[in-house]
């Protein structure tokens, strides 16, 4: 267990993943008392600035950052586990995850 108590980063509310910020990462069996990952034990050692599943993720799920998918998973993910790029993928370059207003507004930008 940790002495310093963990902390998470979740940018939007329908996040299902977290960003662990504590300095050199976490180990595996610290409970998260964020406000949104109270209850999550960390499955894995999760080093800083990487993914935490925060909700169990199956195969093939969007990996949700900032509200939006940012990737899909590989295979299921448990909560608590570390979301590696072994266990999930980031989109390619070129796909537009923007929220569908900023597209909405860029498509009637360009047909003017």
């Amino acid at each position: 267990m940790t002495t310093t108590a963990p902390l998470t980063i979740k940018m939007h509310g329908r996040d299902n993943v977290a960003i662990v910020a504590n300095n050199g990462g976490l180990p595996a069996g610290t409970e998260l008392v964020d406000a949104f990952a109270t209850g999550v034990v960390l499955k894995d050692r999760v080093p800083q600035g990487h993914k935490v599943a925060l909700v169990d993720l199956p195969a093939g799920a969007a990996v949700l950052r900032y509200g939006i998918p940012i990737g899909h998973t590989l295979q299921a993910v448990p909560d608590g586990s570390w979301a590696s790029g072994v266990r999930s993928t980031t989109l390619a370059r070129g796909v537009d995850t923007s929220p569908p207003a900023a597209r909405a507004a860029a498509a009637a930008r360009s047909a003017a």
